[in-house]
């Protein structure tokens, strides 16, 4: 008969062998359809907006959709791990401190002499700021330029920013003469002045995207047509209405001027050369978290 001790000596390897023939479980993959699910509080941006951006973006991989209202600018997000760590990475690079940009937009009148066909040329009025306004000064001083007037804006990024000077000016109509030789001259007014609209952005370079749409009306005598003769019999002129406008997107690199347009008219000197000239700048923002 065997003995206790080795009749458990045989157990213990037995169960030893069977040990080794069990079959080792798999360590558990996760399923390519689970999912992270979360919430992100937006600090600046508009979450419809910044949903609809990134859905488009993340177009098949996750669900994004921005909170109810009452929650704040909340952003709800449904993605798979990967992803979901890669959406977090682009909203926070879209969810960033608007800058405030300061946009110059100057009206300059440039006067030719009778028959001088010279044109402006756009790389006087273009280059870094400080340089384009010493030219615009020089032209002043020097008579060529007969006017300049610059409009001011200060806007923050991706906002509009808008700008209205108005005036109402009289110009002269029409004459007639009483019967005892006394000259009536008829006044009727027009509106003139200023508008300047821009909404800027700043591109991925440092570059400012400017969306602009700017009208510039005034008067001045015409050179050619005449409503009648004053009491000495020289011809009355009648008024000229001019118009200035640009309206699109001009990118200029920050502290930098551009050339936006530049329209011509006749005077009873020549020709006169109206620019728009368009600056813009990024100053520190001082907006601050919702």
């Amino acid at each position: 008969m065997r003995s206790a001790f080795a009749l458990s000596a045989i157990l213990l390897a037995t169960a030893a062998i069977a040990q080794e023939d069990k079959p080792t479980a798999a360590p558990k993959k996760k399923s390519p359809l689970e999912t992270q699910r979360g919430a992100y509080v937006l600090k600046y941006a508009d979450a419809n907006g910044v949903a609809g951006v990134l859905s488009k973006h993340f177009k098949g991989a996750a669900e994004i959709h921005a909170g109810p209202e009452g929650a704040g600018d909340c952003l709800l997000i449904n993605a798979s791990p990967a992803a979901f760590d890669e959406i977090v990475k682009t909203i926070d690079q879209l969810d960033r401190r608007p800058r405030s940009i300061a946009v110059d937009v100057s009206f300059v009148e440039l006067q030719a002499k009778a028959g001088d066909d010279k044109q402006s040329v756009e790389k006087d009025f273009a280059g870094p700021a400080a340089d384009v306004s010493a030219r615009l000064n020089a032209l002043t001083k020097s008579g060529q330029a007969a006017s300049v007037k610059r409009i001011h804006l200060g806007a923050t990024e991706g906002q509009l920013a808008t700008v209205m000077i108005g005036e109402t000016k009289p110009y002269v109509s029409g004459v007639n003469a009483t019967q005892r030789g006394v000259l009536n001259r008829m006044h009727q007014y027009r509106e003139t002045g200023t508008q300047v609209r821009v909404t800027p952005s700043v591109t991925a370079d440092g570059a400012i995207s400017l969306e602009l749409n700017i009208v510039d009306s005034g008067s001045r005598p015409s050179p050619s047509v005449s409503v009648g003769v004053d009491e000495k019999g020289a011809p009355i002129p009648s008024a000229d209405f001019t118009n200035t406008s640009f309206k699109g997107k001009l990118v200029v690199a920050s502290g930098h001027a551009v050339l936006a347009n530049a329209s011509r008219s006749a005077t009873k000197e020549g020709q006169a050369e109206t620019l728009i000239v368009v600056e813009a700048r990024v100053v520190e923002s001082e907006a601050k978290p919702k």
